[in-house]
């Protein structure tokens, strides 16, 4: 794998742009709380509504660090597969034999269900979320990237598929500076 300057020269032409809330909760004296996802609450879905030309499908990778805010194996159930959504699990299901274990699930994610991801997994910094705008045939050439070894390559591959990519919430880095 190149060093960060070889591998910035061979992603010169990527932009990564970060949008960070300035409004926080839970802010002690001389200590910054952590931000407030539910300031996209609102706009979530207009954000991505823009984003989303009709051949292109939005995708969400949810990551919990705590099941009693996201357990995917309930969310497929009651929820992904009713509506026929393609859906991929990251972590083995067979393997969570431990209830605490964190959930790590990506999926098709159609504009009828946004109210429901805003509300239900926009008020936790326990869970991650990523969203991935690409064309809908392309899932299955993205899931097999999150199997390769990191490589320019593999990140290359990544960036060929997706349209927009975008980390929702947190990036667990609290004792960074919001810019």
């Amino acid at each position: 794998m190149p060093g960060t300057k070889a591998l910035s020269l061979l992603l010169r032409d990527c932009h990564v742009y970060q949008i960070r809330p300035v409004e926080r909760f839970g802010s002690l004296p001389g200590q910054p709380g952590l931000p407030n996802p539910e300031v996209f609450l609102e706009r979530f879905p207009e954000l991505v509504d823009a984003f989303l030309e009709r051949d292109l499908s939005l995708y969400l990778h949810i990551k919990a660090i705590d099941p009693d805010y996201f357990d995917e194996i309930s969310v497929v159930a009651q929820t992904i597969r009713p509506i026929g959504a393609e859906y991929m699990f990251l972590s083995p299901v067979a393997s969570k034999s431990v209830p605490d274990e964190v959930g790590n699930l990506i999926f098709e994610c159609p504009a009828s269900l946004i109210p429901e991801v805003t509300r239900n997994w926009f008020h936790s910094p326990l869970i991650e979320m990523e969203g991935y705008v690409m064309k809908k045939r392309e899932f299955g050439r993205l899931a097999e990237c999150y199997f390769r070894p990191d490589s320019v390559e593999t990140i290359r591959r990544v960036l060929s598929i997706i349209r927009l990519g975008f980390r929702l919430w947190p990036d667990f880095k609290w004792d960074r500076p919001i810019l």
